[in-house]
């Protein structure tokens, strides 16, 4: 009879377990997604500022070209002009059990003379 009782005991053990170790895989995934989304921005942000000190007068070409996936727009302002970049870039893990839907997006804002 005492074996039945531990038997239980385990049993419930495993179901609540579980959920559980599923739940903290997702807020992992969360929390690693948030870190390579700033990460990535960093990365963007320092490409586009390379691009800007050695050519102060790109456009959009000049953009585009080196750093590919990506949207530019240039509005011109009274000041100078604003420089926005948006890429996409996909969550390496998620990205590996959902394909290319699972991406994030890295922005770079900067004025440019």
């Amino acid at each position: 009879m005492k074996s039945n009782q531990s038997d239980e005991g385990s049993i419930e053990a495993g179901i609540a377990l579980v959920p559980v170790t599923i739940l903290f895989l997702l807020v992992l995934q969360l929390i690693l997604a948030g870190s390579w989304q700033s990460l990535e921005t960093a990365r963007l942000h320092d490409q586009v500022n390379r691009i800007l000190i050695s050519n102060p007068k790109a456009g959009l070409t000049e953009f585009s070209d080196a750093i590919s996936g990506s949207e530019v727009k240039i509005q011109l302002l009274p000041q100078g002009r604003l420089i926005t970049v948006v890429k996409r870039i996909p969550i390496p893990i998620i990205s590996s059990l959902l394909g290319n839907r699972a991406s994030i997006r890295a922005i770079a804002v900067l004025h440019g003379e």
